[in-house]
């Protein structure tokens, strides 16, 4: 590269070659262009596959039976009891009057001085409901916390709890029964006592309690079940969660009293479903018609994808039955501008008549129109869908005009240097020329200058 380009010549070298270079590097501009717009394609495509993404997330909950239809049960008085249905559930109203709650057996040990006293040793049989354990109670465990410790290391399967009252005078050993009711009641054997007989108040037979041996703690809850009574018809609950009394009606118990069960059909989930399907479909509207007058004009992918669109919408299933053949019987409507709404009423009361032809007209697995509308996304935002296919076609283009800029900046570069080369040359022949010149007028002038009279 010349530093000062044109020392002999006068010429500005370094501007000469740039203009050439500039000529030669017309080519790698169109194709860095052609890259450019394949860019801006490839980011079009991206838009309308986040577009496509959120309607068809927003058809999940659609082809869900469980969320098309829900009913939901209140209580007139949460302090007596709370309510939940599931879909099994219908729609009606009780009077619920809770007469007693269930209980939980609690057993309350003799005074010991300490948690730290030996109890004795043996074997301390337990059972609550169903659950039995046997536990080995011997010199690494035979205090009262031991005892404890040694109970609530098996709760999970035995269903007792203990725990340790420091009161006034000593120490209690508490035992809970952790499921309520009757059937559950606590019953404790000792065998092998250390002390004396298994059923005495030496020992560890101070923890007997069995009703037809020897009641050696003392109750300080009973074991008790619940009574409700749903419209004037009694019902024993063994705990204060009823789930078998109203079908798909779950209710918890908390107080004594009285207070009305409603159950109804709530749409206020499917109306925000619907809500998210018109807006993501709008979006998607909205962002092909952006495309279509910008990056992506006279792309006939635009025109396919909305009308491949639009034709699910369209397509009517006359085996549903009920008047209802196609969303748009149950409150969606598109304007004359392709703007898609729908009416809530409408829809709440094709929901009341013809629920189970709703769900089908959206939730069926082979004809349902989420189900088709999910299975078409996929025909475009699939591994192997639409999509992908023209962005994986554009990056390869560009993969192979990123391979012939290289190669033209080559060459432009190879180029480049010859030019500056010649233009050296030529730069340094024009300097010698120039010095002979000069060299030759000087002989001249002095040649000339001799000849003249003196």
């Amino acid at each position: 590269m010349i530093s000062t380009p044109g020392i002999g010549s006068g010429l500005d070298v370094n501007s000469i070659v740039s203009q050439l270079i500039e000529l030669e590097s017309r080519p790698v501009v169109r194709l860095e262009t052609r890259k450019a717009l394949n860019d801006v394609k490839i980011s079009s495509f991206g838009q309308i596959s986040s577009a496509l993404s959120e309607l068809q997330s927003s058809l999940s909950s659609l082809k869900n039976e469980a969320s098309l239809i829900q009913y939901r049960a209140s209580s007139s008085d949460t302090e007596v009891f709370t309510v939940s249905a599931s879909s099994e559930a219908a729609v009606d109203s009780y009077t619920i009057e809770v007469v007693d709650l269930a209980d939980s057996h609690r057993l309350n040990s003799v005074l010991f001085t300490s948690e730290d006293e030996v109890v004795g040793e043996g074997t301390l049989s337990l059972t609550s409901g169903s659950n039995s354990i046997s536990l080995t109670i011997d010199s690494s465990n035979n205090t009262v916390a031991g005892i404890r410790d040694a109970i609530n290391a098996v709760n999970s399967s035995l269903g007792i709890s203990a725990s340790i009252v420091n009161v006034d005078g000593g120490t209690r050993l508490i035992l809970s029964a952790d499921n309520s009711g009757s059937a559950n009641a606590i019953e404790i054997n000792v065998t092998g006592d250390s002390v004396g007989s298994d059923t005495d108040t030496d020992g560890l037979s101070q923890l007997v309690y069995n009703e037809s041996t020897s009641k050696n703690m003392t109750e300080l809850q009973i074991a008790d079940d619940g009574l409700v009574r749903i419209d004037g018809f009694d019902v024993t609950a063994t705990s204060n969660t009823i789930t078998d009394a109203i079908t798909g009606v779950t209710i918890t118990l908390l107080a004594n009293g009285t207070a009305d069960l409603s159950v109804f059909k709530d749409y206020s989930q499917i109306n925000s479903n619907m809500g998210k399907l018109v807006s993501a479909y709008n979006n998607v509207s909205k962002t092909l018609s952006g495309l279509s007058s910008t990056s992506l004009s006279g792309e006939s992918f635009l025109v396919a994808l909305e009308r491949d669109l639009r034709d699910v919408f369209a397509t009517r299933n006359l085996s549903i039955g009920s008047g209802i053949e196609s969303v748009f019987d149950i409150g969606l409507s598109f304007d004359k501008e392709g703007v898609l709404s729908f009416d809530s009423e409408k829809l709440a009361d094709a929901l009341d008549d013809s629920p189970t032809q709703v769900v089908n007209l959206f939730a069926d697995s082979s004809n349902g129109f989420a189900v088709v509308m999910d299975n078409l996304i996929d025909t475009y935002l699939g591994a192997n869908g639409l999509i992908k296919s023209r962005t994986d076609g554009l990056n390869s283009r560009n993969e192979d005009l990123n391979d012939q800029i290289a190669v033209l900046n080559r060459r432009i570069a190879n180029q480049e240097a010859s030019l500056l080369q010649e233009f050296s040359a030529l730069d340094g022949l024009v300097a010698q020329i120039s010095s002979t010149g000069n060299f030759l007028n000087s002989q001249l002038d002095q040649l000339l200058g001799s000849l003249q009279p003196k």
